[in-house]
């Protein structure tokens, strides 16, 4: 008997769904290169693991008898590997199947093949292996079906439920590479108790979980890390590599990136390093005239809103002159200024009296979505100097400019009297209320104003 015949013999009787598979991919791969519709690679995924399924199950049918033969023919050395063979090697296998899917179904995208390739070392391909071990584990309990098949849902969900949990809440940092290890010597564990039990071998179980869970991560960590080494900005897949390697808690790129930041104002690489604040201690200690220049390449771009909250948290403090050009160039046209809401609360930091109406002259002629911001950022101020100018946009014709209007004078007032009194936000009722409001307060405030 040779060693692999075990192998040999499962992929045997599946050859047909086997060369099928090989023809899927190969369909997959022109198809998704070609055109770009998501059904063949869904069809594609779905028989993917159809035929894993199928071929952990066949390999479960007579391990006990080829354990034996195995045992028989080479001893020691001929059980220990059949354990490899029928554990290590077959969910090896399932990860080739898995990588070799992800690479045909991104086929065709930018950056394909090598991002997709550098991905599979990331983890990318794994979830077909442990949705397999489900379904291993189900099938070793040798119960009723649907007790099988209740076992193989809840341990998929669970799962899934956990996993996603645990990135909702460490998406960054060393605790990242402990739980990368931590799953995959949860992995072969399960995998190779039964064999364990048998051969009464429990050091192998502990040192090939250990071992094997720290060589596949060295080896992750060490691609990632060679790569990054041999990149420079403006590469693509420096940023890409860089981040894969803070998120296995390695913090060396995140100087390299405050320099990119720092030299060439990329605005990606500034919100990348604010995301991994919170899980590092980083300092973006730019200087004001630096922070100018990243907020004025921000205008017009989708990065304008998130750009100015970052700035927000740093309390870096700007010139009135500042503002006001990036206002002339927030190239909000077309655009839902509502979801602008950190850049209203930075310009509107350094809106006064003193260069109050200044403001309005920027954008009492302009287009709609830029009046709507002038709009928000007046109340954001909580000026009274802006309410004669909002008065004139509540009883405007246009619903969203009465109603940003009225939003507004509530922010400013602090009353929202349409609510109060039931009665319509563009009212005369609420005009005069917001008009009086105005004169005893701005105009003529008593002595305790």
């Amino acid at each position: 008997m040779k060693l692999f015949i075990y192998t040999y013999l499962q992929f045997k009787k599946l050859f047909l769904f086997f060369i099928l598979l090989l023809l899927l991919y190969a369909f997959n791969l022109y198809y998704n290169m070609h055109f770009s519709w998501a059904g063949v690679a869904l069809i594609v995924r779905m028989y993917v693991y159809v035929f894993s399924f199928f071929l952990v199950y066949n390999y479960t049918m007579e391990e006990d008898d080829y354990y034996v033969k195995y045992s028989e023919k080479y001893g020691w050395f001929g059980a220990l590997f059949f354990i490899f063979e029928n554990r290590i090697f077959l969910f090896f296998l399932l990860l080739v199947l898995s990588s070799v899917f992800r690479l045909t179904e991104y086929a065709g995208a930018s950056s394909w093949p090598s991002k997709y390739l550098l991905s599979i070392f990331d983890g990318k391909s794994s979830n077909l292996v442990i949705f397999v071990l489900a379904f291993y584990i189900a099938l070793k309990l040798m119960k009723h079906p649907v007790l099988t098949v209740t076992v193989f849902l809840g341990i998929s969900t669970f799962y899934t439920f956990a996993n996603m949990t645990f990135y909702d809440y460490y998406s960054n940092g060393v605790i990242v590479s402990v739980y990368k290890i931590f799953k995959m010597m949860i992995l072969f564990v399960v995998i190779n108790l039964s064999y364990c039990r048998k051969i009464r071998h429990y050091f192998y179980l502990v040192f090939t979980s250990v071992f094997l869970s720290f060589l596949i991560w060295a080896v992750c960590f060490s691609v990632f890390f060679l790569s990054y080494k041999k990149l420079n900005y403006p590469d693509p897949y420096f940023n890409y590599v860089g981040d894969k390697l803070i998120k296995f808690g390695y913090e060396a790129p995140i100087q390299d990136y405050i320099e990119v930041v720092r030299k060439n104002k990329n605005l990606e690489y500034l919100l990348n390093l604010n995301d991994y604040k919170k899980f590092y201690d980083i300092n973006l200690d730019f200087t004001q005239a630096e922070w100018i220049e990243i907020f004025q390449k921000s205008a017009g771009t989708k990065y304008l809103d998130t750009v100015s909250e970052i700035i927000l948290n740093e309390n870096v403090k700007f010139d009135y002159s500042v503002i006001a050009d990036s206002f002339a160039n927030s190239g909000v046209t077309g655009k839902n200024v509502k979801e602008l809401r950190n850049y209203v609360r930075l310009i509107s930091k350094f809106i006064d009296d003193e260069n109050a109406s200044d403001f309005i002259a920027l954008f009492i002629n302009s287009d709609f979505q830029t009046v709507r911001l002038g709009i928000m950022v007046c109340g954001e101020s909580g000026s009274l100097y802006f309410i004669p100018q909002l008065l004139t946009y509540l009883i405007s014709v246009d619903n969203e400019i009465s109603n940003s209007a009225y939003t507004a004078l509530t922010k400013i007032t602090g009353v929202d009297i349409a609510m109060k009194n039931n009665v319509p936000e563009n009212s005369p009722e609420v005009y005069m209320f917001f008009k009086n409001f105005y004169l005893e307060n701005y105009i003529n405030p008593g002595p305790d104003k």
